[in-house]
């Protein structure tokens, strides 16, 4: 995590969003850094970032404190004016996907 928030390396943080993807049940603070990942100035950072929020959401049942804690950080970031909107739109996407999975 600490490698994600503060590497000066564009490289080393994207790799580690990826590698944190490997924790099976991640902590509060693992998705918090996650969830700020999302702003980061690189464009790799935040779509690795992503891309492991996305698999936690994945992998975590719909009622789980955890899943319902990703969702919530992702609804904040696609509202954010701070997250760019690329990435906005990517949240919204998978906000989707997930409405339109859950059940009823």
């Amino acid at each position: 995590m600490q490698a994600l928030a503060s590497d000066t390396s564009a490289e080393v943080r994207s790799a580690a969003a990826q590698s944190l993807g490997y924790v099976e049940k991640p902590s509060d603070h693992t998705l918090s850094a996650l969830l700020s990942a999302l702003e980061d100035q690189d464009e790799d950072v935040r779509n690795s970032a992503l891309s492991t929020l996305e698999d936690f959401l994945t992998a975590s049942d719909e009622g789980s404190r955890r899943y319902q804690g990703i969702l919530a950080g992702l609804r904040a970031k696609a509202a954010a004016r701070s997250v760019p909107p690329d990435v906005r739109e990517a949240i919204n996407d998978i906000l989707q996907e997930q409405s339109d999975t859950a059940t009823p």
